[in-house]
């Protein structure tokens, strides 16, 4: 046994160690990295590309150069709406939707009376199958359709 152990250096073996575990840590990041690079970087690579083409999926691609970026920036009333639409979302909806997201999430988490029970009802829909609730949802659709109650069909 001291004759093994001595010919294994201390260095050597730490250095096998090593090289074992990069070999794990890459097997174990290599999905991640499949993943970043087929949902990720392949798209964002194809849209950047195709941005400078014009091609309507049925013709074959022909490149303009930066006509479509030119097009945007002067002319494209829509492109004005989509900034103030992303801005919106962004600067007001964003924050709010967080807000309210801990403003639910602060007394879910304390230890009140009774909280048991409102974290289960919180937790039901997420739960209850997508048949249930679209048929809840057919039975109470009547119910708030506009209109008197005689004239609604069903």
């Amino acid at each position: 046994m001291a004759v093994v152990k001595s010919a294994l250096s201390e260095r050597g073996a730490r250095f096998t160690l090593r090289r074992r575990e990069a070999i794990a840590a890459y097997l174990f990041l290599a999905p991640w990295i499949a993943g970043l690079l087929i949902f990720s970087a392949y798209p964002i690579t194809a849209s950047l590309f195709l941005s400078f083409t014009d091609w309507d999926l049925l013709s074959p691609i022909t490149f303009i150069g930066a006509e479509n970026y030119r097009v945007m920036f002067s002319g494209d009333p829509t492109f004005i709406t989509s900034l103030g639409n992303t801005a919106y979302y962004t600067f007001i909806g964003v924050p709010l939707h967080t807000a309210f997201a801990l403003l639910l999430a602060v007394p879910l988490s304390s230890r009140l009376r009774g909280i048991r029970f409102f974290r289960t009802a919180w937790y039901v829909p997420s739960v209850t199958p997508a048949v249930a609730g679209e048929r809840i949802a057919c039975r109470a659709g009547p119910w708030f359709t506009p209109g008197p109650p005689l004239s609604r069909k069903g």
